[in-house]
Protein backbone atom coordinates (compact mmCIF):
# COMPACT_ATOMS: atom_id res chain seq x y z
CA UNK A 1 0.00 0.00 0.00
CA UNK A 2 1.24 3.83 -1.06
CA UNK A 3 2.35 5.85 2.17
CA UNK A 4 -0.16 8.45 1.03
CA UNK A 5 -3.49 6.24 1.91
CA UNK A 6 -1.50 6.19 5.68
CA UNK A 7 -0.69 9.38 5.60
CA UNK A 8 -4.30 10.66 4.87
CA UNK A 9 -5.68 9.09 7.80
CA UNK A 10 -3.32 10.04 10.52
CA UNK A 11 -3.19 13.67 9.04
CA UNK A 12 -6.66 13.81 9.82
CA UNK A 13 -6.63 11.94 13.56
CA UNK A 14 -3.77 13.89 14.44
CA UNK A 15 -5.53 17.56 13.02
CA UNK A 16 -9.08 16.37 14.99
CA UNK A 17 -7.00 15.43 18.23
CA UNK A 18 -5.14 18.84 18.05
CA UNK A 19 -8.66 20.71 17.39
CA UNK A 20 -10.01 18.99 20.17
CA UNK A 21 -7.75 19.73 22.85
CA UNK A 22 -9.31 23.54 23.02
CA UNK A 23 -12.32 22.61 24.17
CA UNK A 24 -10.62 22.01 27.39
CA UNK A 25 -10.81 26.21 27.67
CA UNK A 26 -14.20 27.29 28.51
CA UNK A 27 -15.13 31.34 27.77
CA UNK A 28 -16.02 32.15 31.43
CA UNK A 29 -19.43 33.87 32.31
CA UNK A 30 -19.02 36.15 35.13
CA UNK A 31 -19.07 40.03 35.38
CA UNK A 32 -16.68 42.01 33.05
CA UNK A 33 -14.56 43.25 36.26
CA UNK A 34 -13.67 39.59 37.35
CA UNK A 35 -12.91 38.38 33.95
CA UNK A 36 -9.11 39.13 34.45
CA UNK A 37 -9.10 36.68 37.20
CA UNK A 38 -10.75 34.47 36.88
CA UNK A 39 -9.00 33.53 32.84
CA UNK A 40 -5.55 33.39 35.69
CA UNK A 41 -7.60 31.25 37.62
CA UNK A 42 -7.76 28.84 34.36
CA UNK A 43 -4.01 28.85 34.17
CA UNK A 44 -3.81 25.18 34.78
CA UNK A 45 -6.12 24.82 31.88
CA UNK A 46 -4.18 26.56 29.27
CA UNK A 47 -0.96 25.25 29.71
CA UNK A 48 -2.32 22.01 29.63
CA UNK A 49 -3.75 22.82 26.05
CA UNK A 50 -0.20 24.36 24.90
CA UNK A 51 1.75 21.45 26.26
CA UNK A 52 -1.26 19.21 24.85
CA UNK A 53 -1.03 20.62 21.86
CA UNK A 54 2.97 20.70 21.18
CA UNK A 55 3.30 17.20 22.63
CA UNK A 56 0.63 15.74 19.92
CA UNK A 57 2.24 17.57 17.44
CA UNK A 58 5.55 16.43 18.46
CA UNK A 59 4.01 13.16 17.44
CA UNK A 60 2.92 14.07 13.83
CA UNK A 61 6.13 15.58 13.05
CA UNK A 62 7.98 12.15 14.33
CA UNK A 63 5.25 9.84 12.34
CA UNK A 64 5.17 12.27 9.38
CA UNK A 65 9.28 11.56 9.43
CA UNK A 66 8.49 8.10 9.96
CA UNK A 67 6.55 7.80 6.88
CA UNK A 68 9.44 9.66 4.71
CA UNK A 69 11.36 6.83 5.60
CA UNK A 70 9.00 4.68 4.51
CA UNK A 71 8.61 3.23 0.98
CA UNK A 72 5.22 1.38 0.82
CA UNK A 73 3.26 0.48 3.84
CA UNK A 74 3.29 -3.15 5.25
CA UNK A 75 -0.35 -4.74 5.99
CA UNK A 76 1.33 -6.04 9.27
CA UNK A 77 1.86 -1.71 9.46
CA UNK A 78 -2.29 -0.77 9.55
CA UNK A 79 -3.10 -2.15 13.03
CA UNK A 80 0.23 -0.73 14.64
CA UNK A 81 -0.49 2.36 13.45
CA UNK A 82 -4.24 2.41 14.14
CA UNK A 83 -2.84 1.75 17.97
CA UNK A 84 -0.81 4.59 17.56
CA UNK A 85 -3.92 6.97 16.10
CA UNK A 86 -5.73 5.51 19.22
CA UNK A 87 -3.27 6.49 21.80
CA UNK A 88 -3.19 10.01 20.20
CA UNK A 89 -7.05 10.37 20.02
CA UNK A 90 -6.96 9.02 24.14
CA UNK A 91 -4.30 11.94 24.72
CA UNK A 92 -7.05 14.29 24.49
CA UNK A 93 -9.49 12.95 27.11
CA UNK A 94 -6.11 12.55 29.25
CA UNK A 95 -5.03 16.59 28.58
CA UNK A 96 -8.92 17.03 30.04
CA UNK A 97 -8.31 15.00 33.09
CA UNK A 98 -5.01 16.85 33.98
CA UNK A 99 -6.42 19.94 33.27
CA UNK A 100 -9.75 19.29 35.22
CA UNK A 101 -7.69 17.61 38.24
CA UNK A 102 -4.27 19.58 37.67
CA UNK A 103 -3.34 18.58 41.35
CA UNK A 104 -4.38 14.96 41.09
CA UNK A 105 -1.42 11.95 40.75
CA UNK A 106 -3.85 10.16 39.19
CA UNK A 107 -4.53 12.59 36.12
CA UNK A 108 -1.48 12.89 36.15
CA UNK A 109 -0.98 9.01 35.89
CA UNK A 110 -3.23 8.50 33.21
CA UNK A 111 -2.06 12.10 31.12
CA UNK A 112 1.63 9.91 31.46
CA UNK A 113 0.53 6.68 30.27
CA UNK A 114 -1.26 8.07 27.75
CA UNK A 115 2.03 9.79 26.11
CA UNK A 116 3.66 6.92 26.81
CA UNK A 117 1.54 4.73 24.75
CA UNK A 118 1.77 7.25 21.64
CA UNK A 119 5.73 6.75 21.99
CA UNK A 120 5.26 3.01 22.67
CA UNK A 121 3.31 2.50 19.30
CA UNK A 122 5.61 4.91 17.45
CA UNK A 123 8.33 2.44 18.09
CA UNK A 124 6.26 -0.77 17.38
CA UNK A 125 5.69 0.71 13.80
CA UNK A 126 8.96 1.74 13.28
CA UNK A 127 10.60 -1.95 14.01
CA UNK A 128 7.67 -3.39 12.11
CA UNK A 129 8.46 -1.27 9.17
CA UNK A 130 11.85 -2.47 9.70
CA UNK A 131 10.50 -5.99 10.18
CA UNK A 132 8.68 -6.00 6.84
CA UNK A 133 11.13 -4.17 5.08
CA UNK A 134 9.16 -1.37 4.05
CA UNK A 135 11.56 1.32 5.42
CA UNK A 136 13.53 3.37 2.53
CA UNK A 137 17.37 1.52 1.70
CA UNK A 138 19.95 2.46 3.14
CA UNK A 139 19.07 2.80 6.61
CA UNK A 140 21.27 0.38 8.82
CA UNK A 141 20.08 -1.24 11.61
CA UNK A 142 22.29 1.01 13.44
CA UNK A 143 19.94 4.19 12.48
CA UNK A 144 17.05 2.08 12.89
CA UNK A 145 17.73 0.90 16.64
CA UNK A 146 19.22 4.34 17.91
CA UNK A 147 15.73 5.94 16.23
CA UNK A 148 13.94 3.58 18.38
CA UNK A 149 16.23 4.60 21.68
CA UNK A 150 15.52 8.18 21.10
CA UNK A 151 11.48 7.64 20.94
CA UNK A 152 11.64 5.45 23.84
CA UNK A 153 13.40 7.91 26.34
CA UNK A 154 10.62 9.86 26.49
CA UNK A 155 8.50 7.03 28.39
CA UNK A 156 11.32 7.57 31.31
CA UNK A 157 10.70 11.25 31.46
CA UNK A 158 7.07 10.80 31.33
CA UNK A 159 6.71 7.66 34.02
CA UNK A 160 9.43 9.68 35.99
CA UNK A 161 6.85 12.68 35.91
CA UNK A 162 3.75 10.42 37.15
CA UNK A 163 5.73 9.42 39.94
CA UNK A 164 6.44 12.85 41.01
CA UNK A 165 3.37 14.21 40.40
CA UNK A 166 2.26 12.70 43.90
CA UNK A 167 4.60 15.29 45.84
CA UNK A 168 4.63 18.09 43.14
CA UNK A 169 2.18 18.02 40.19
CA UNK A 170 3.71 21.12 38.44
CA UNK A 171 7.04 20.04 38.13
CA UNK A 172 5.60 16.39 36.42
CA UNK A 173 4.00 19.02 33.81
CA UNK A 174 7.67 20.53 33.29
CA UNK A 175 9.43 17.57 32.65
CA UNK A 176 6.37 16.46 30.00
CA UNK A 177 7.56 19.81 28.54
CA UNK A 178 10.65 18.88 28.27
CA UNK A 179 9.87 16.16 25.24
CA UNK A 180 9.21 18.40 22.65
CA UNK A 181 11.45 21.33 23.94
CA UNK A 182 14.22 18.60 23.16
CA UNK A 183 12.80 17.43 19.86
CA UNK A 184 11.93 20.89 18.57
CA UNK A 185 15.39 22.22 19.52
CA UNK A 186 17.69 18.74 18.11
CA UNK A 187 15.63 18.81 14.86
CA UNK A 188 18.63 20.50 12.76
CA UNK A 189 20.99 18.33 14.43
CA UNK A 190 19.29 14.90 15.38
CA UNK A 191 19.14 13.16 12.13
CA UNK A 192 22.92 13.78 11.79
CA UNK A 193 23.99 12.58 15.07
CA UNK A 194 21.79 9.49 14.44
CA UNK A 195 23.27 8.39 11.17
CA UNK A 196 26.63 8.39 12.41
Amino acid sequence: MQTRRVESISDGIFAVAMTLLVLNLHVPTVDPGRLWHTIVDERAAFAVYVLSFVLVGTYWVAHHTMLDHTRRVARAMLWPNLLLLLAVSFTVYAAQLIAQYPNSPVSHRIYAVSLSLVNACGILLWLIARATGSLEQGLSDRYVRRVAWVHASPIFIYLLGALISTKVPTISLLLYALVPLFFIMSSPWLPHLLSK
